[in-house]
């Protein structure tokens, strides 16, 4: 075959499969009445994004920033139906949520695939609604893996898929899918003032969001305050220390009156344990904290220099919710 129509039927195959699966999201917000008065804006202001189906029975895996601060949510399908919708839970930490509509029939759900899978260089498809355009699907590659997206002070997105495949706004919440159609990422920002570089929460994480709200029913999200880039150590400081690994992460941003701030950690250290767990990337610190509540006590061990502290630090509640 044609290696051009090798490549159009790949595309074309991707998305016969995986956009009866996607979602468009309307949301209308309140505005809250100071806002109303800094500038003369309707009472309500409304907002488009995109959604995907990951569960027969309505539930939809979309971002925070979607939905957030929704008072009214309503769901167009592939087929046109429209729906009333609402939230079951967020994980802002990681700009992911999960709605509900109303309808119960089975629907037709994508297939999670596996994001730790992906390879640099490799096709994938961006498929929502940009600038409310429906079901819009565009073509790339996977540009880069592990990267790092500050939002706002203390509100950092990391582990990111970098793609090429045209996101735009509208595009928020929409899946990325690799070419059997499968969901290896959400799509959930555009890097300002630039041309094919949008980013993409991975499936990964995505699993466990769904799995923490949808079938644990998990309400609140712990936050730490701290950024961070894992290191490594030598071997034999870690060997005289007794940690478990050569490894840890080392502490970048501290926010300011934060849990982390709070207990004493500060930039420049080293996180190798919380509460026993080695730490050695953002992924361990992640799945550390992510079955841990707002009020849970934990105890970090961190590397300062060649000293080994302990530093006890009460989780606070995510305050980007």
């Amino acid at each position: 075959m044609d290696p051009l129509e090798a490549y159009s039927s790949a595309v074309t195959r991707a998305v016969e499969i995986a956009g009866p699966t996607v979602v468009q999201i309307d949301v209308a917000r309140s505005r809250r009445k100071q806002d109303a008065f800094l500038q003369p804006l309707p009472n309500r202001v409304s907002g488009l994004g995109s959604g995907v189906i990951v569960r027969e029975n309505g539930y939809i895996l979309t971002n925070a920033h979607v939905v957030h601060g929704a008072s009214r949510i309503r769901v167009r399908l592939h087929d046109g139906r429209n729906f009333g919708a609402r939230i079951v839970g967020r994980d802002s930490r990681s700009d992911l949520a999960v709605v509900r509509m109303a309808e119960t029939s089975p629907l037709p759900a994508a297939e999670i695939g596996d994001s730790n899978a992906l390879r640099v260089g490799q096709l994938v498809v961006a498929i929502g609604n940009p600038l409310g355009l429906r079901w819009t699907a565009t073509a790339g590659v996977v540009s880069a893996l592990g990267r790092t997206l500050a939002l706002a002070p203390g509100w950092i997105l990391q582990d990111l898929i970098q793609t090429d495949a045209s996101i735009n706004p509208g595009n928020s919440g929409g899946p990325l899918v690799d070419i059997q159609g499968r969901v290896v990422g959400i799509n959930t920002a555009i890097l300002q003032g630039t041309q094919g570089i949008g980013f993409a929460v991975p499936s990964s994480i995505a699993r466990e969001v769904i799995e923490d709200i949808v079938d644990r029913g998990r309400t609140g999200v712990a936050w730490l305050g701290i950024g961070g880039y894992p290191t490594r150590l030598d071997p034999d400081l870690a060997a005289r220390l007794s940690l478990p690994r050569p490894a840890g992460l080392l502490v970048l941003d501290v926010e300011s009156g934060g849990p982390a701030a709070r207990g004493g950690v500060r930039p420049l250290d080293i996180l190798c344990e919380l509460d026993g767990q080695p730490v050695s990337s953002v992924a361990d610190l992640k799945g550390a904290l992510r079955h841990r509540a707002p009020g849970d006590g934990i105890l970090l061990t961190i590397l300062r220099g060649e000293l080994t502290l302990d530093r006890h630090v009460t989780l606070g509640p995510f305050p980007f919710s």
